[in-house]
């Protein structure tokens, strides 16, 4: 009765071209619509909407990247123009990984739901898609290594699963990561704004002055803003109603501790390969349970290193 309620659900909602089922095992395979509705999923976590999500038929490959061109003067009587490429490639290659996101229902928790269509419908979405788009952000922030067998009890947020954008910053670009700052009225930097200035020193010259870098804060780097916590569930960040060294500064969740990013919009780029991207549904009739195995392979990568600086282990002296 339950697997035809998720059967029933599926073909209802076209999520599917094709099923192949046997008595206990329900297979989803992708068609482009529920691709789009995987991507729908991954922004339901609001700060996803800073991250370019690609979806590729390519399991690996070059980063595309515009590049930064300011108007110039050539004396053509000395030397020829020298057209700037409009697009640049990163000299890395991306290489998605599978990660999953396993999950389970009781028969009963339908059964109890039965007169109810929607609350019913609600749970089986859940089946599908619980929890994937914050656990992506934790995973892209936190990241530090991919193990074959990850260990949630040891890393609970993700750390062993894949080399999130941050580990790709210290790994690539080492010269773009400021560690251990002191912050404080008699150290090096007497407030956290000339601390964002310095690190704007990193950053292309037309980056630093365009307007476009924001300072993506933890939670405990801002003392002197509010925070809601139920904004910060339901969107996924906090837009702050200050700017400091010219710096729009939200606050996300999931970001290590007295850490700051600054970055561009969409330098962040999370690549999802969709021919890795499959669903399973287990009948697991001897633990009156259904299990929901949701697999893809993703990437998190870095357009442009020279556009990001990572600020981390920020100390504030008192």
């Amino acid at each position: 009765m339950a697997m035809q309620k998720i059967k029933n659900y599926l073909e209802k909602n076209k999520k599917l071209t094709d099923i192949k089922e046997d008595e206990r095992l329900l297979q989803v395979e992708y068609n482009t619509a529920n691709l789009e509705k995987l991507r729908a999923d991954i922004c339901s976590n609001e700060f996803m909407k800073f991250v370019d999500i690609i979806i590729t038929d390519e399991e690996q490959g070059y980063i595309e990247n515009s590049s930064d061109i300011i108007l110039g003067t050539t004396d053509t009587r000395l030397k020829d123009k020298e057209p700037h490429a409009v697009v640049e490639f990163d000299n890395s290659i991306f290489k998605c990984e599978t990660v999953e996101n396993n999950n389970y229902i009781i028969f009963d928790d339908i059964d109890k739901r039965r007169h109810d269509k929607k609350a019913t419908e609600k749970l089986i979405e859940r089946l599908f898609y619980n929890n994937i788009s914050s656990n992506l952000v934790s995973v892209g922030f936190n990241g530090t290594h991919r193990a074959d067998n990850s260990d949630p009890l040891k890393y609970p947020l993700g750390n062993d699963v894949a080399k999130g954008w941050l580990q790709k910053i210290r790994e690539q670009a080492g010269e773009q990561v400021i560690n251990s700052a002191e912050v404080g009225k008699e150290q090096k930097y007497k407030s956290l704004a000339k601390l964002f200035k310095k690190a704007k020193e990193k950053v292309h010259p037309l980056t630093a002055v365009n307007g476009e870098l924001i300072a993506f804060c933890g939670l405990d780097i801002l003392e002197d803003e509010s925070v809601n916590s139920n904004d910060l569930e339901r969107k996924g960040y906090i837009l702050t109603s200050s700017v400091k060294s010219g710096l729009k500064r939200i606050i996300v969740p999931y970001l290590p501790p007295n850490s700051v990013l600054l970055t561009t919009a969409e330098n962040l780029t999370l690549m999802i390969c969709k021919n890795y991207t499959s669903f399973k549904i287990l009948n697991n009739v001897s633990r009156n349970k259904i299990n929901s195995l949701f697999s893809t392979a993703v990437s998190f990568e870095i357009k442009d290193y020279k556009k990001a600086v990572l600020i981390e282990k920020v100390n504030f002296i008192e």
